[in-house]
């Protein structure tokens, strides 16, 4: 397991895999983007703020997702357009474990959504 590690971390980073990272970075913050426009967020910060514990989550998941494409795909042949692409779906998928701030129910609501026996 520690050979792997090393092997992952001793390669070089070349210009396509910090492309990758930062489309991967982009890529998140559209989604907090995409939850504003849809009116899920007061704006787009808001979005990453309102549950600092997913956000962090979120956070985890990108820079493992991007460590393990970059280690797994042909990042080094791949065209700089297929980098920034791969990134920014990275991105995007990580970020939906970012839930954001749910409303709490009150109990009226809690009962009427409750099945009925």
């Amino acid at each position: 397991m520690m050979e792997i590690l090393q092997a992952a971390f001793s390669k070089a980073l070349t210009a396509n895999a910090m492309l990758f990272f930062a489309a991967a970075a982009v890529g998140q913050m559209l989604h907090g983007v995409q939850k504003w426009t849809q009116g899920e967020a007061e704006s787009p910060l808001a979005w990453f703020t309102t549950n600092v514990k997913a956000t962090v989550a979120a956070v985890i998941v990108n820079i493992t997702a991007a460590v393990t494409a970059i280690q797994l795909l042909p990042i080094d042949t791949m065209a700089a357009s297929a980098c920034l692409y791969a990134g920014v779906l990275c991105g995007l998928g990580s970020d939906t474990f970012n839930k954001g701030a749910r409303a709490e129910w009150t109990p009226e609501q809690r009962a009427a959504a409750a099945p009925k026996p």
